[in-house]
């Protein structure tokens, strides 16, 4: 079976339009191509507002802060993480480091930094601490 692109204007099979219930036939009005470009062309415009609506949400939703939080947070690390020392880039942004049984959040790190934090604990970390001086 086939049908026609209200966009393009082009005959294509049924396969090539996504589903839409809401329509007589089932299908959406615009094929799969065109509609792909259409949401490329939009989010790629939209982009930065998409991101930090995402942001947000993100943090809103799981650490229960406001970006201005967020941002205070950032302030009063002076832009750098605790663990490596090391300024907070656009590539190297900060993320929110909490406790993962309390959810209490510490502060702001690099994502790779708040990787090796996330699998110690503290008793761990002081053996580590006590074995380095020993050794070295």
């Amino acid at each position: 079976m086939m049908k026609i692109c209200s966009v393009c204007k082009i005959e294509k099979y049924f396969t090539g339009f996504s589903i839409d219930k809401s329509r007589k036939d089932g299908l959406s009005y615009v094929c799969k191509d065109c509609s792909n470009s259409r949401s490329l062309k939009y989010h790629t415009g939209h982009r930065k507002s998409n991101n930090l609506n995402s942001r947000r949400w993100y943090l809103k939703r799981v650490h229960g802060l406001t970006l201005d939080q967020f941002e205070q947070m950032r302030l009063d690390q002076n832009n750098i993480c605790p663990l490596c020392k090391k300024e907070f880039t656009e590539e190297d942004y900060p993320i929110v480091e909490h406790c993962h049984k309390t959810d209490k959040i510490r502060g702001l790190t690099h994502n790779l930094c708040n990787l090796k934090l996330s699998d110690m604990d503290l008793d761990f970390a002081q053996n580590i601490v006590e074995y380095l001086k020993k050794v070295d």
